[in-house]
């Protein structure tokens, strides 16, 4: 009997080996749970970035399109600056200005601003695009051919390049907008 009670005394708890595999086998799990989990967040941060570019751009794309079709004199035209008088309900007109602005402090950064002056002088200012890094905005004439020449343009397309920096890294896009006609309007410089 006796021999029978140490055997069993000795073997309540578990060999040296068994507790080395055991925390060799939980620390490959959580090794390999975390590099998944680093790459779900890494992948979720990357289609957020995509995921904002493309709703500004959207958002841009047909505000301006609607604009551009919209003005009756374009009263400015540079390579910063697109301003539009525009007719409202009830006979007012609103001057719009979309402006490339600088952002403070970045060498590179732009955003582009929209502006709405309103016939009674009020204005209201949307930052419709972050984050432009190239931009060019293009006047052409009837045979869309660039031009410079205030009176000759007939068409007018902006070009971006946008950039937004999520945990480190950069995500880029290409933004062109369509060639939009101005149609039936003077250009006053």
């Amino acid at each position: 009997m006796k021999t029978q009670t140490s055997t069993l005394s000795r073997r309540k708890g578990f060999t040296l080996v068994e507790l080395i595999v055991a925390s060799t086998l939980s620390i490959a799990v959580v090794v390999i749970s975390a590099q998944i989990l680093l790459t779900v967040v890494k992948v979720e941060a990357k289609n957020t970035a995509n995921y904002n570019m493309d709703t500004q751009s959207v958002r841009f794309l047909s505000t301006f399109a609607r604009d551009a079709q919209s003005a009756r004199l374009i009263t400015r035209l540079a390579k910063k600056r697109i301003n539009m008088e525009i007719p409202r309900y009830g006979g007012d007109v609103e001057t719009v200005k979309y402006i490339i602005k600088k952002v403070a402090g970045e060498d590179k950064r732009h955003y582009l601003r929209r502006q709405e002056v309103r016939a009674d002088g009020s204005k209201e200012n949307f930052d419709m695009i972050n984050n432009i890094i190239e931009y060019d905005l293009r006047y052409f004439d009837y045979s869309k051919k660039i031009t410079d020449e205030p009176e000759e343009v007939r068409y007018v397309q902006l070009y971006m390049q946008l950039a937004q920096t999520t945990n480190g890294k950069t995500h880029s896009r290409k933004l062109m907008t369509p060639m939009v006609m101005l149609r039936n309007k003077t250009v006053a410089n």
